[in-house]
């Protein structure tokens, strides 16, 4: 554990000691606010707010397995909340958490699909462009190549400025994504130009270190294609 699955900024930045700390406040919060909701089940308002509290402090715990029982909770039995849309994607992330890619697939592709129908889609388009990103991820990850593609195509759609503005975090960590993607398949020279572009849209944050290594790598494995390539 360590840290919520939908990658929220948390506990990430303080000692080891300070974040078990904030753990065991937020796993403290979440039982109670679940036997809080077992309290006021015939209160639909109360219930709702105290299940999704338990959820969200679950979530922020680290500890997937009960926020994906509250969240499930939230989502089957609560037809009408404006936070519906925010749980189910919340459960996507806990999925692709817990490499049950699947049921993440599943969990973003439904937001998607939902944001396009009028019926269905309300209050669920901020967290449908949310879903791109690690959709791509779940569909790079799973054991089937064939749908390869289709991640990759997800991913330049988030980039080509048509969806999100080019400051947003799902514009960025799309970047990242194709970066790393590139890389995989040892298209270097395109997994340069997107970590490059990467490094500066996430200047002054943790994650930069690792984005620096992956581009340093890119840098170092295509040069050393192109020495190969000259020596034949």
């Amino acid at each position: 554990a360590g840290g919520s699955a939908d990658g929220t900024a948390d506990s990430t930045a303080l000692d080891a000691t300070s974040r078990e700390e904030v753990r065991t406040h937020f796993r403290a919060a979440g039982g109670y606010y679940a036997l809080h909701a077992d309290d006021v089940t015939l209160d639909e308002a109360s219930f709702e707010r105290s299940t999704w509290l338990s959820a969200v402090s679950f979530d922020r715990a680290g500890d997937l397995n009960l926020a994906q029982e509250k969240l499930t909770t939230f989502v089957t039995a609560i037809s009408e909340s404006p936070m519906r849309a925010e749980a189910r994607y919340r459960l996507g992330r806990i999925y692709q958490a817990k490499n049950q890619h699947s049921a993440a697939e599943e969990a973003f592709r439904s937001l998607i699909d939902d944001a396009n129908d009028p019926d269905t889609g309300k209050g669920v388009g901020p967290f449908a462009l949310r879903s791109y990103v690690p959709l791509s991820q779940s569909l790079l990850a799973d054991a089937n190549p064939d749908n390869d593609r289709e991640a990759k195509a997800l991913l330049e759609r988030v980039v080509s400025g048509g969806l999100v503005g080019s400051e947003s975090d799902e514009y960025r960590q799309a970047l990242v994504a194709l970066g790393t993607l590139h890389y995989r398949l040892g298209e270097y020279v395109a997994s340069i130009e997107y970590l490059r572009e990467a490094i500066a849209r996430f200047e002054g944050e943790r994650k930069v270190f690792q984005i620096r290594f992956k581009l340093a790598d890119a840098f170092r494995l295509e040069s050393t294609r192109l020495d190969e390539a000259l020596r034949q």
